[in-house]
């Protein structure tokens, strides 16, 4: 027998998940130490790594507005939308106490670790090195349905760093689900 949307739902963990731990063994492999969920400022990220001052934050592709892979729900619009908010309003604000207390932050979305895992060890071996900025963390916040016969909608995304910079982008609503096994599109 089939689960209930919230019986599937109430599995779903925040912490430990397959990218988190995928990310932490990768990491251990290539010599990077870490804690985890160290508190700081009041946050709690994924992977501290204290030397360095770096945190680390293993965000899910539908629940922090992956400009790739988020697609809006077609159930429950107002509720999704209004969740979908509070998480980029969280993250924007957790951004921006952790930076300002001296903090580098990078926040990696899981599609990037199935895709690319070597890609984004090098990138937190970069800001061990480097200090550099980490990425421009693009979120869609809103998806307005332009032409529901042709699913045309536009994406509305902010900047983390800079929530005010804003960007529009028109594309056809995407149905195909994304594989976590392999990083594929599938039907």
């Amino acid at each position: 027998m089939a689960l209930t949307r919230s019986e599937n739902m109430s599995r779903i963990h925040s912490y430990n998940t397959q990218p988190e731990i995928r990310l932490r063994s990768a990491l251990w492999k290539k010599g990077i130490r870490y804690r985890l969920n160290r508190r700081i400022e009041g946050i709690k990220p994924d992977l501290v790594l204290t030397k360095s001052k770096i945190v680390i934050f293993v965000d899910g592709c539908q629940w922090h507005g992956c400009p790739t892979h988020y697609v809006k729900p077609r159930t429950k619009m107002d509720f999704w939308q209004q969740k979908l908010n509070t998480t980029i309003e969280r993250d924007i604000r957790q951004t921006k106490i952790l930076q300002n207390a001296g903090w580098t932050v990078y926040r990696v979305l899981e599609h990037e670790i199935w895709d690319s895992l070597p890609q984004v060890v090098d990138t937190v071996r970069s800001l061990m090195e480097n200090k550099t900025e980490a990425s421009e963390d693009w979120r869609v916040f809103r998806v307005d349905i332009i032409d529901p016969e042709v699913d045309l909608e536009r994406r509305h995304m902010c900047r983390l760093t800079i929530p005010n910079v804003i960007q529009s982008v028109d594309r056809i609503r995407s149905t195909t689900k994304w594989s976590r096994r392999n990083g594929s599109l599938n039907d």
